[in-house]
């Protein structure tokens, strides 16, 4: 009977390994949000599945719409439709700042067990 209780340790680094996985599987998403934040003034949807499809190298054909509104529903995006019916997304920069200040924060956890299984690997299995 295994009566193992998890540390402090072992639960903070379950925490994080659930977040780096979130992260992961938002991925697109968060390449959708990362292109419309870099323009004040919104970027029409033709031009994120343009850049989508330059991203990820496959045609995208439309999917990219429940990613949008999806980080629509988030309060991430909001979008704008002009006069001609184009459709432009604005980003809501104060929580895209917030969300990738916690990324980085993962991000640094994630690398510091990244360079301590490789030292592991290497010690195990180098001469």
């Amino acid at each position: 009977m295994n009566t193992h209780v998890m540390s402090d340790t072992d639960t903070e680094v379950q925490a994080h390994r659930s977040r780096w996985r979130e992260l992961s599987r938002n991925l697109t998403q968060r390449e959708i949000l990362y292109f419309i934040s870099g323009s004040p003034n919104g970027i029409r949807e033709s031009k994120i599945k343009s850049y989508i499809h330059e991203v990820f190298k496959f045609s995208v054909n439309g999917s990219i719409e429940p990613h949008l509104k999806k980080l629509e529903s988030d309060g991430f995006l909001t979008k704008e439709s002009t006069r001609s019916g184009a459709t432009i997304w604005h980003a809501n920069h104060p929580l895209v700042i917030d969300m990738i200040q916690k990324e980085l924060e993962e991000m640094k956890h994630h690398e510091t067990a990244l360079h301590d299984l490789h030292g592991y690997l290497i010690s195990m299995y180098t001469d």
